[in-house]
């Protein structure tokens, strides 16, 4: 201990020079990790956006907009996402994004500075927790019910992209390593189904477009109908086997608990948009059940370790907002935390054994912040109709491009990651990537044909040309079954 208390007087009971010197010389190392970034990144923006008005400490400052987008904020209030407009920060956090995926590609020096920077984030969230947790490195979660969000979830099913699972892998590991219990609620697990469903009639009905959600992993596998029934048969037991308890509250829960619903529900729909009741309804149940769960607990605790039931969600507005909504009742633990928050505690830890989680974070942070926006993909979308209209392109071309899955990264460097820059060119573009693209497979299925004729030695000008007719006429049906593939997903999330 550094400081002893002698009749009721402190003094110190260590010398603090050497710790303040590492402290300084923690400090200077930290500093010249930031100048090194900023200048790299600050050349590479230029470089990208044609600025050069932008100086390596503004490039600094489009580093933290990243992070506080991520939910790697320090302190009540973000310092740069509120003072820089929607497009422009959407801009900015695309280009830091392809910077932190292209340094880590090469393998450069600058990406281990920015893990450096990033572990100085997790360390400063851990300790946030300061009042709430008994021993953030050894205390482990033994009896309390951790309650995993939908997104958290289907990330760990492989619905989502390959980064995506990853991470939620890593955090599945740690929390059953702090000997945890991990759990969905019923509801949870039913508004997977109809996020699963959606995407599974998708494949099968042209929709209208309302909604710009998909679930990327299944579009990697190119997922069929019948694939996504197979899937959705076997999800609760794949659930189970991941170590995950699925749960039912009862429906008296709400009348057994006191909490005022209906002004809960008004404090969510005003801070976050909902694109359904269903989406809010699914909140609503879960904050619900938790206060519930937490007030018949036997031994209520104020330390997060022990405090017996928790929400973990990837939504940090969620948890801003529900926080912010019970602090008058003056319990130190809360009901719902994010998962960037908590996963930071998690990490310090876990780190003698997930010492690569940061890493893991910021990679598939970085992914997400390539994929096209809801924006982007509106306004490609009404670009599609507008050069139908105008006779540029067919109804079936429009149909496809509309309800065919495009690259959304590809979609997000064309156009250099502003909607403003999606023309008629961009769609033009994207329409002859999908020819390219059919044409291709029916061309590698007459090749395989061909090579199975030969082999059999039973080339013949007749059976032939009867083969590859069939081969493109099944082409041409292939090609109509991807046309009416939606990527679009009802709004559920």
């Amino acid at each position: 201990k550094t400081i002893k208390i002698d009749h009721g007087k402190y003094y110190l009971s260590a010398d603090l020079e050497s710790a303040a010197l590492q402290f300084s010389h923690t400090k200077a190392k930290a500093e010249k990790y930031c100048d090194v970034i900023g200048v790299a990144l600050c050349d590479y923006l230029q470089e990208r956006t044609g600025n050069r008005k932008i100086d390596p400490t503004e490039a600094l400052d489009c580093l933290l907009l990243f992070f506080e987008k991520h939910g790697l904020q320090i302190g009540k209030e973000t310092k740069v996402l509120n003072a820089i407009e929607s497009k422009k920060a959407m801009k900015y956090e695309y280009y830091v994004a392809q910077f932190i995926l292209e340094q880590q590609q090469s393998g450069s020096e600058i990406f281990n500075n920015l893990l450096e920077i990033l572990k100085g984030f997790y360390l400063s969230l851990a300790i946030s927790f300061h009042n709430q947790s008994k021993n953030p490195r050894t205390e482990k979660f033994r009896g309390t019910s951790c309650y995993l969000d939908t997104r958290i979830v289907l990330d760990l099913l492989g619905c989502n992209s390959k980064e995506d699972k990853d991470a939620s892998h890593q955090l599945l590991k740690m929390l059953k390593e702090q000997s945890a219990e991990i759990k969905i609620f019923e509801h949870t697990y039913n508004e997977i189904q109809r996020i699963v469903n959606a995407y599974k009639y998708s494949l099968k009905t042209n929709y209208d477009i309302n909604s710009y959600h998909t679930l990327e992993g299944f579009d990697s596998k190119q997922l069929s109908y019948e694939d996504v029934e197979i899937f959705q048969a076997r999800m609760r037991a794949a659930i189970k086997e991941l170590g995950i308890e699925i749960i039912k509250i009862p429906a008296s829960s709400k009348d057994a608990f006191s909490i005022d619903e209906i002004d809960l529900e008004d404090c969510l729909r005003k801070d976050i948009f909902y694109g359904s009741d269903k989406a809010v309804k699914h909140d609503l149940d879960s904050i619900i059940a938790v206060a519930f769960l937490r007030s018949k607990s036997q031994s209520p605790s104020d330390t997060i370790e022990h405090c017996g039931h928790i929400f973990i969600t990837p939504n940090t507005k969620l948890a801003k907002v529900v926080n912010s909504y019970f602090i008058m009742q003056n319990d130190l633990v809360p009901y719902v935390i994010d998962e960037p928050r908590f996963s930071a505690l998690l990490w310090v830890k876990c780190y003698s054994t997930h010492e690569n989680y940061p890493k893991i974070k910021l990679i598939q942070n970085a992914y997400a912040s390539t994929l096209a926006t809801d924006e982007v993909m509106r306004a490609f979308y009404q670009t599609v109709e507008q050069f139908r209209d105008e006779g540029g392109i067919s109804q079936t071309e429009a149909l496809a491009l509309r309800t065919k899955l495009i690259n959304r990264r590809e979609l997000m460097e064309f156009i250099g990651g502003e909607s403003k820059n999606v023309n008629k060119g961009t769609v033009a573009h994207f329409k002859n990537e999908l020819k390219q693209m059919y044409g291709k497979q029916a061309q590698s299925l007459v090749n395989l044909k061909d090579k199975e004729l030969e082999k059999e030695k039973l080339i013949n000008r007749t059976h032939r040309d009867n083969a590859t007719e069939s081969i493109i006429q099944t082409g041409k049906i292939a090609e109509k079954k991807f046309f009416r593939r939606a990527t679009i997903i009802k709004n559920i999330l």
